[in-house]
């Protein structure tokens, strides 16, 4: 029944001695025999129609991790046949608009029709086409290896959609930052062409090597 910290390590414990749980901090050293751990970072959850865009910031202080997870959950714009993108930065926040290599494709259907297509840019390092604002997007991508200074850094991504001429979409994703190798992302920045984020929010989790 007592809850404390054991000597100084960053582990609490907390429970009885049938039901102990313990919560690791960011620190800490997760042994091979366990495995790898997924930890809560920050969650941006969005407030009004105001909001034009979700960033997460200062990347380089999440060294500990060596891949981040984004959880994309309901996010829903205020205009509607939108382009919902993801640009990243290697200096502060200043975001890059060109020099990323992206692939999508696509299942949709309205359940009358289905199809398939693809889509290629080179202005974001994720993006996805003819956002409805009568539906959300929901999703989750991965961005690996975000402080390497060896490989350029990669993003990979499943989305679920709703499109605003009615159909939904399954999304797969891959986008590379195509900058120098030895280029760090210090910020990712989600955002839609047009208009305001009217609800949703976004989580970010760190990945962490046993």
């Amino acid at each position: 029944g007592k809850t404390g910290t054991s000597g100084g390590a960053p582990i609490t414990l907390s429970g009885d001695t049938a039901t102990i749980t313990a919560t690791l901090g960011a620190s800490s050293t997760v042994p091979a025999s366990i495995g790898g751990s997924m930890h809560f970072i920050s969650k941006a959850t969005i407030s009004g129609t105001t909001t034009s865009s979700i960033e997460f910031t200062s990347l380089g202080n999440h060294s500990s991790f060596k891949d981040l997870v984004f959880v994309l959950n309901g996010l829903t714009p205020t205009a509607d046949n939108v382009e919902f993108k993801s640009q990243v930065a290697i200096d502060g926040t200043t975001y890059l608009t060109s020099n990323y290599y992206y692939v999508l494709t696509r299942a949709f259907t309205n359940l009358s029709s289905t199809n398939n297509d693809s889509y290629a840019s080179r202005s974001a390092i994720c993006s996805v086409l003819y956002m409805g604002n009568d539906g959300h997007i929901s999703g989750k991508l991965t961005l690996y290896g975000h402080q390497s200074t060896t490989y350029r850094k990669s993003l990979i991504g499943e989305i679920s959609a709703w499109v605003e001429s009615g159909y939904i979409n399954t999304n797969l994703c891959g986008g590379w930052h195509h900058n120098s190798s030895s280029d760090e992302i210090t910020a990712i920045k989600f955002f839609y062409s047009t208009g305001y984020f009217a609800s949703g929010s976004i989580a970010m989790y760190g990945i962490k090597d046993a």
